[in-house]
This record gives structure tokens, C-alpha cells and sequence, in this order.
């Protein structure tokens, strides 16, 4: 992540002054495939955490210029619903994926399923990487152009008077912290929601795994909700409700026990 945070806003920056997001996430894409078969090919857990770093990267990197090309597909006043449907659908490939995967796991291991999980990756990423239209591309900047000081100097004066700047700028500032704090919410539950699970609520790894495909059932509902509800009275008063979700789960999770981890489960999917 600390990667991400360092690469994001310069190749972010790049990619608006040459006016083309499509071949990074082509590249980014093509970069956490590939790790993500390796974690499952390689018998060393350190050069497996070593791949899931550059996955990681890969993967949080495509999402940038995924992002960012969202305009290209949908008018600006569906924004939130089309981000809804394709956070719905990811969810419903998430579900999908644990429900295949289950009896392979029992038979073969979990790094079967992570090669398995890099080719279904590249395979539903391919549609983006070929039909999602770059329209305001600049075929005069080439990526090489910018790797000299001349052209990187100015890279840099923007990202720090976007930063440094008055009032231009005051609530793209305001909105980077939040996602931030916001983030840093939702990495930890993402990351450690099977490992406080298993150790605080006693859980065996199927009712882990049960809890999850629950979870998940509501994360796609509320993909959808959350994404009509965004453009129909503005994402910051949703986001309010979503962030109260955040805050009532972590009170749950913290004081109470089974059986209350079900509610705290719909309650953690519905604000993801």
C-alpha cells in the first residue's frame, strides 16, 4: 500500500496530462495476473508474500485507471448507479468463486485456487482492456516522453499545487482524508475479517467461510442500493449512512459474541 500511495498520484497525474488511463490498466492488470498465479505456483511462503506485494500493487494500481475511465461508459448522473452494478457484480463473481472453489480446496489446497483465481482474472478484465473507449487520448505524449526531467518537473509542480494550493482545491484535500481513514477501515476488515473471526468468535474455517458467503450476499444488495440511492440524493449523504454501518459494526464485533457475528456480517457486507 505504501507502494500505491507513492506510484499512484505521479503515474495519476501522467495519465491526465497525456489524457490515457487504458494502457495502465492494461499493464497493471497484466502485472497482478501474473503474480497471482505465482503466489499459487511457488512453495515458499516468502516468495509468496512477496507476489501477493506486487499483486497487491498491481491490482490496486488497475483500479486507479479503472476508476477513471468510468466516464468514458456512463453519463455523470448514473455514475454512482453503474459503480454499484459493477461492485454488484464483483460480489456476485466473489460468491460464484467461493461456491467453485469449495471442493477444490478440500482436495487440492488453496494455491490451486489462486491459479485458478489469476486466470479467471485476466479472462473477465479482458472485456475492459478492449472494448472500454479511451476518447480523450493524446497520441502526440508517448509514455516515453516523460521519463526525463524536463517533462517530470512539471509532474510533480502539479501534484504539490493541488496539495499546497487555497481554497482551488480545499475539498479534494478534505475528500483524500476521508477515503483515506475510510480506506484504511475497510483494508483491515477485508484483510483480517477471516483472522478476528476464527480468534474472537471461535469460528471453524467452514463457518468462516459460510460467514463470508453471507457477508457477500449482502454486499451485493447493497452495491446496488447504495449505487441507486448515490445518484438519486447525492454519494455524501450516502456515504454518511455508510460510514454509520461502519461505525455500528466495529461497536458489534467489539462487545459482541455469537450468534450476533450473522448481524455483524450483513451489516459489515451491506457497507462494503
Amino acid at each position: 500500500m505504501i507502494l500505491v500511495g507513492l506510484f499512484a498520484p505521479v503515474l495519476g497525474t501522467i495519465s491526465d496530462i497525456q489524457r490515457h488511463r487504458k494502457h495502465y490498466l492494461v499493464i497493471f492488470t497484466v502485472i497482478s495476473v501474473i503474480f497471482t498465479f505465482m503466489i499459487g505456483a511457488t512453495g515458499s511462503v516468502l516468495a509468496a508474500l512477496l507476489f501477493f506485494i506486487v499483486a497487491n500493487f498491481g491490482c490496486q494500481m488497475a483500479t486507479v485507471f479503472y476508476n477513471a475511465l468510468l466516464p468514458n461508459v456512463v453519463r455523470r448522473e448514473k455514475i454512482s448507479l453503474a459503480s454499484g452494478l459493477g461492485r454488484m457484480f464483483a460480489y456476485s463473481g466473489a460468491l460464484l468463486a467461493m461456491l467453485l472453489s469449495a471442493s477444490v480446496i478440500e482436495r487440492h489446497g488453496y494455491q490451486v485456487v489462486l491459479m485458478g483465481s489469476a486466470f479467471a482474472f485476466l479472462i473477465f478484465a479482458l472485456p475492459a482492456m478492449i472494448f472500454i473507449p479511451d476518447k480523450e487520448y493524446d497520441r502526440g505524449r508517448p509514455l516515453s516522453s516523460f521519463f526525463n526531467r524536463q517533462h517530470i518537473a512539471p509532474v510533480f509542480k502539479r501534484i504539490r499545487d493541488a496539495w499546497a494550493s487555497g481554497t482551488e482545491y480545499q475539498q479534494m484535500r478534505l475528500f483524500l482524508l476521508m477515503f483515506f481513514w475510510g480506506m484504511c477501515a475497510y483494508q483491515t476488515v477485508v484483510l483480517f475479517l477471516s483472522v478476528y473471526v476464527g480468534e474472537v468468535f471461535g469460528l471453524n474455517e467452514r463457518d468462516i467461510i459460510k460467514l463470508i458467503f453471507f457477508s457477500t450476499l449482502f454486499a451485493i444488495g447493497g452495491s446496488f442500493i447504495f449505487g441507486f440511492f448515490g445518484d438519486r440524493f447525492g454519494p455524501k449523504r450516502v456515504m454518511k449512512i455508510i460510514f454509520g454501518l461502519w461505525i455500528a459494526a466495529f461497536i458489534g464485533g467489539a462487545f459482541l459474541g455469537p450468534p450476533f457475528h450473522w448481524v455483524i456480517g450483513a451489516m459489515i457486507g451491506l457497507a462494503l
